[in-house]
């Protein structure tokens, strides 16, 4: 089995969780950036300290709700992350690292606490801040402010409580890796052997908020036994361990083709670790998952 036969067996297979284009975000985006580039046009030729920060974190705002749109809208995974390595353990030997994805969560973190600068400036600073009528009645300044801060507070727990869950994949065994913070601890490593999974199951978890509504793919793995209790997360049971996909830095529907791929078949493990982990986990071109959705 050559490398590119690896890397095909790999990732074709059915689209479990199609990559659909959505246009709906993709005009909030353009409407964002559109905002994004007058709030900073606004602050280059702001005249004030104040409204140099102000229209500035503005339009952080908007650039960083663009990216974010621009992700829901369909134009995530477009490569393979460099968070996807191959790695050495002490005990299992050479295997694939599948590290946490963060930078849509960053983004997010930078988006909130700019937004707290810019209103939490607007409100406290000079006679010629942003927000001049919300100073003259009280109970609007101080909604603001509360506003501006509980952003800010926001962005700090996400910060400090940020989805950190990893893969690591090797001969014998997975492991669900959760980083742990230097602050709050989350959670422990989970280590199931592969002669004990029965199945690699596909599953979808539907968000409302409000009209809108995502999909998250999940990953479980079937025990044969019960699964330890070391290591377990919330939403873990008694039959299987659950992989929260769609927080990690490889394309959902490759890291499911790669898993089943392995599961009960020592052979196959040994052959895809062999290879390059580029050579598995890059997924097909964006355009050729949109065509497919």
């Amino acid at each position: 089995m050559n490398d590119e036969s690896v890397s095909r067996e790999a990732v074709e297979s059915r689209a479990v969780w199609p990559q659909r284009f959505d246009p709906k975000y993709l005009i909030i985006a353009l409407v964002s950036a559109g905002c994004a580039v007058g709030g900073l046009a606004f602050a280059w030729s702001a005249g004030s300290s104040t409204g140099l920060i102000g229209f500035s974190g503005f339009g952080a705002v908007c650039l960083g709700l663009a990216w974010l749109a621009v992700r829901q809208a369909g134009f995530r995974w477009i490569k393979l992350s460099r968070r996807v390595v191959p790695c050495v353990h002490p005990e299992f030997g050479c295997g694939v690292r599948i590290g946490p994805e963060s930078l849509a969560l960053r983004v997010l973190i930078a988006t909130l606490g700019a937004c707290a600068v810019s209103v939490v400036v607007a409100v406290l600073l000079g006679q010629d801040s942003l927000l001049p009528e919300l100073r003259e009645v009280l109970p609007n300044t101080l909604f603001a402010g509360v506003c501006g801060v509980a952003m800010g507070a926001i962005a700090l727990l996400l910060l400090l409580f940020r989805p950190s869950t990893g893969l690591e994949i090797y001969q014998d065994v997975v492991i669900r890796t959760v980083g742990q913070s230097r602050v709050v601890r989350i959670g422990s490593d989970m280590t199931l052997r592969w002669d004990s999974i029965t199945d690699v199951a596909d599953e979808v978890r539907l968000n409302h908020v409000g009209l809108w509504t995502t999909r998250e793919p999940l990953i479980r793995l079937v025990s044969s036994g019960p699964v330890p209790t070391e290591g377990r997360l919330g939403w873990d049971t008694d039959d299987y361990v659950q992989l929260p996909v769609s927080w990690m830095a490889a394309e959902p529907n490759t890291v499911l083709a790669v898993l089943r791929a392995m599961v009960g078949n020592n052979e196959e493990r040994r052959e895809i670790l062999s290879h390059d982990p580029k050579e598995v986990f890059t997924p097909p071109s964006l355009q050729v998952r949109l065509r497919g959705a």
